[in-house]
């Protein structure tokens, strides 16, 4: 093989998984969510993208068996599905990481809340002392500031 068949089956690889993310999507992932299927680890304190590697573990032995043997047992699911298959993974584990890491930046914690919350109710409602009221810096003595 040289480098432009390499390419060439790149392509056609990546075409032919993505044709099928969407089908097993569609079937795995009802609603907008489309890591539904993998929220489930978490139920059991797995994190999602830790119980996708879990499968990938499995595609890996799979093609490890065939490596081993030179065949699979398993009529309906090839060498070449088992490959696609870990792209995709890839693919959605590259997603559930950048959605997490795109709510962790949109998201506040509460005491960070808090502190804006307070910020913004002293910016809002703060006006600086007027010259002769007790709050004046300057009706307080030296020693006392």
């Amino acid at each position: 093989m040289n480098r432009e068949q390499l390419f060439k089956m790149h392509e056609e690889t990546c075409a032919k998984a993505l044709a099928t993310m969407r089908k097993k999507n569609h079937d795995y992932a009802s609603g907008d969510d489309p890591f539904q299927n993998f929220n489930g680890s978490e139920i059991y304190g797995i994190h999602r993208v830790k119980g996708l590697l879990l499968r990938v573990g499995d595609k890996l032995q799979r093609i490890n068996t065939f490596v081993d043997k030179g065949k699979l047992e398993v009529a309906n699911e090839s060498v070449d599905d088992a490959i696609e298959d870990i792209i995709n993974y890839m693919i959605l584990a590259k997603g559930m990481l950048a959605a997490e890491v795109n709510n962790k930046e949109n998201s506040i914690d509460p005491i960070k809340q808090e502190f804006a919350d307070i910020k913004r109710g002293i910016e809002e409602d703060w006006h600086p002392p007027r010259p002769g009221t007790k709050a004046w810096a300057g009706d307080y003595p030296a020693e006392g500031r």
